[in-house]
């Protein structure tokens, strides 16, 4: 393997910081700014039609990642169902990254791993 920096490769589940600069090619208040960018970055949310970053966006100057050495591992607890309603509580936390490759191989994302443990525990119950 190459020791170019572009080289490195990150196991599912790791922690990473992504550092964007973007110039921006409208105003925007720092609201339409954090709507536009978890919109258009995370893929989460919607953008107001009346957001001035809605369609003409910005331009990404530089784009940096920090390793954390971490990975996230997710459950769920104090799964509840009732009729039509499932409650339950969630904690996300992060680990030093110390896993095999096998280890992160199987590593699934929070979200299937809450929805899994949300379904078993509400199943036990039933």
């Amino acid at each position: 393997m190459s020791d170019a920096p572009n080289a490195k490769i990150f196991p599912k589940g790791r922690v990473v910081s992504v550092r964007l600069e973007v110039a921006l090619c409208e105003t925007a208040s720092l609201a339409e700014l954090l709507e536009w960018a978890e919109h258009e970055f995370a893929q989460r949310g919607g953008v107001s039609l009346d957001n001035p970053l809605l369609q003409a966006g910005g331009e990404i100057l530089t784009c940096r990642v920090f390793d954390s050495g971490e990975y996230a591992l997710a459950t769920a607890f104090d799964v509840e169902k009732e009729p039509g309603v499932t409650r339950y509580k969630r904690q996300i936390v992060r680990l030093p990254d110390r896993r095999t490759v096998a280890e992160a191989k199987s590593w699934k994302p929070p979200s299937d791993m809450i929805a899994a443990r949300i379904v078993g525990e509400a199943e036990e119950t039933t």
